[in-house]
C-alpha cells in the first residue's frame, strides 16, 4: 500500500489521483504515514460499505471540481498571456 502510493504521487501522470487506504493497521502513525505519502483518506477495518461508498463518492467529486478548477485557470492563464495583448495590439492598430 505506501509503496504503490508512492509511486503514483512520484509519476506526473498518476501523482492526482485520489488515494484511499483501507487497512487494519488502522493506529495514528498508520494514518500519518499514509496521508504523508499523499492519501486524501484513511479507513481502518473493519468499515461500513455505506460509509466507504460515500466517502469514494465525495473524493471523487471532489477530484472532478479541482480538475474543473485547473482547466479553469489554464484558460484564465491563456487569455491573459495570448488572446488579451493580441486583441490589444489589434485594437491599437485601429
Amino acid at each position: 500500500g505506501y509503496e504503490f502510493c508512492e509511486r503514483l504521487k512520484e509519476n506526473p501522470v498518476t501523482r492526482d489521483i485520489p488515494i484511499i487506504f483501507i487497512s487494519a493497521a488502522d493506529s495514528s502513525e498508520d494514518k500519518v504515514r499514509g496521508f504523508n505519502l499523499g492519501a486524501v483518506d484513511y479507513i481502518g477495518k473493519p468499515f461500513e460499505v455505506t460509509e466507504v461508498t460515500m466517502r469514494v463518492r465525495n473524493h471523487l467529486k471532489l477530484y472532478e471540481v479541482q480538475q474543473e478548477l485547473m482547466r479553469r485557470m489554464q484558460v484564465q492563464r491563456l487569455m491573459r498571456q495570448v488572446v488579451i495583448p493580441h486583441l490589444l495590439q489589434a485594437i491599437s492598430c485601429w
